[in-house]
């Protein structure tokens, strides 16, 4: 019996020294000597590298949404280019004033501006931006306050 225990230490020596290898995946074989059946177990490194098929449980799914980036609206002679915009909460829109006239971007409803406190520009002069970050969910309905028939929506997810 010790012998066989000598043998199996001195045969899972290299094997084990292997697996502290960065980057590499260990099969271990492991034989049994009463019935000479062969168990073969997937040892899967620790550092997220999986080139044999083995399950890797230590490397975590990264559950955190992606940071929010900015978006852009062109305000042009004919209207916001585009009209609706789709972004997730925390993204800064940026309205560009290209319409060759003096615009005022501003929450609905007119003239109140009261469905998104804060979405309210001041006069914006030609090749003026204006920015707002939006952090709550929802539909956001806004328009020019000087054309109030030049209207857009911010949906926000």
């Amino acid at each position: 019996m010790k012998k066989f225990f000598l043998l199996t230490a001195l045969l899972a020596f290299p094997i084990i020294l292997g697996a502290c290898e960065k980057g590499s995946n260990v099969n271990v074989t492991t034989i049994d000597l009463t019935n000479t059946a062969v168990v073969n177990t997937n040892v899967a490194n620790t550092n997220g590298a999986n080139v044999n098929g083995a399950v890797n449980t230590n490397a975590a799914a990264n559950t955190n949404a992606p940071a929010a980036t900015g978006s852009a609206v062109t305000v042009t002679a004919s209207g916001f280019s585009p009209s609706t915009l789709t972004v997730k909460a925390g993204t800064n829109v940026t309205w560009t004033n290209n319409s060759g006239d003096t615009i005022r971007i501003a929450s609905d409803p007119h003239p109140t501006h009261t469905d998104l406190p804060g979405l309210d520009s001041a006069t914006l002069n030609n090749g003026d931006k204006y920015s707002f970050t939006f952090t709550q969910v929802g539909s956001w309905g806004y328009h020019d306050h000087f054309s109030p028939t030049t209207r857009g929506t911010i949906i926000v997810q």
